[in-house]
């Protein structure tokens, strides 16, 4: 069994926004420098419904390297290829053979009304039973992941876990402490994404890259497309909330290449949709 690896959703934060005018801590070489070890942050959930064969697509995961170079260790991001239209349906005839589509990722743009691409989601804000000012353009995205960071924390986690590369089991559990009281229904959802995936991909040019790299591609959920319930009543500030996990990466032909995989966590308020917390760990590192 591989050494506890906890991740903490760790450090204060200093607004890089533009309308701010002051900053104690300034940007380093244009850089954010990563948090500190006294505050919890409050970290955004960046879930980009994204397609091979949408031309305007890389924009967006250009806008999330973008984040994680100026808001290091801040965000995490899963980048979901979902239905039926055809930015996302593979096509051999045309040079677009692979398929990311996953059945979790079809029900969650469905359940969301995601009706173009890109569009994402920072933390499910503003999410409502109609409408779609949840679904943000990703140039919003920036603003949008430094106002979350500069939230306070209502939940940490923790992901005690380990990766048997023999069996290819990962298991372990993840922590949940509440850091307010709360009479949330919180839920809990562990997903597994993939990187370094080359793959076509239409550029804004209207040109295909047959050597794109792919990232944080949603592979499967370990507990279902929404989660597990975590605690249907909340609770007390302080009070701790354990989520045992086991999942065996797939292999072969169809199966992932687990140490480019990423674990990512998050609890979400089950009536308003919005993300508190969320967290990851690269496979690789377990």
């Amino acid at each position: 069994m591989n050494p506890l690896f906890r991740i903490l959703a760790l450090g204060g934060l200093l607004s890089w926004a533009a309308s701010c005018d002051y900053i104690d801590k300034p940007l380093k070489n244009g850089v954010l420098p990563p948090p500190d070890t006294t505050t919890v942050i409050r970290k955004a959930l960046i879930e980009d419904f994204t397609g091979h064969r949408c031309k305007n697509c890389p924009k967006a995961s250009k806008e999330i390297a973008k984040i994680d170079s100026l808001l290091p260790g801040r965000s995490v991001a899963v980048a979901i290829h979902a239905g039926s239209d055809a930015l996302t349906a593979p096509d051999s005839t045309n040079g677009y053979p692979t398929e990311f589509r996953t059945p979790e990722g079809d029900v969650l743009k469905q359940f969301f009304r995601v009706s173009f691409q890109p569009a994402g989601m920072v933390s499910r804000l503003d999410y409502g039973p109609s409408g779609a000012a949840h679904l943000k353009l990703f140039s919003s995205w920036p603003s949008l992941v430094s106002q979350i960071n500069l939230e306070p924390a209502t939940v940490e986690l923790e992901i005690d876990g380990a990766y048997n590369s023999a069996t290819r089991v990962l298991s372990g559990t993840v922590r949940s402490t509440l850091l307010a009281a709360s009479n949330a229904d919180l839920r809990i959802c562990l997903w597994l994404c993939e990187s370094d995936i080359i793959a076509p991909q239409l550029l804004p040019d209207d040109t295909r890259d047959s050597a794109y790299v792919h990232h944080n591609v949603f592979r499967t959920s370990l507990n279902t497309a929404f989660g597990t319930v975590l605690s249907p009543n909340g609770g007390a500030d302080g009070q701790n909330f354990d989520t045992p996990f086991s999942y065996t990466i797939p292999s072969g032909t169809d199966g992932y290449v687990a140490e480019n995989c990423k674990l990512v966590v998050f609890v979400y308020d089950n009536a308003t949709q919005e993300v508190l917390q969320t967290e990851e760990v690269a496979v690789g590192s377990l």
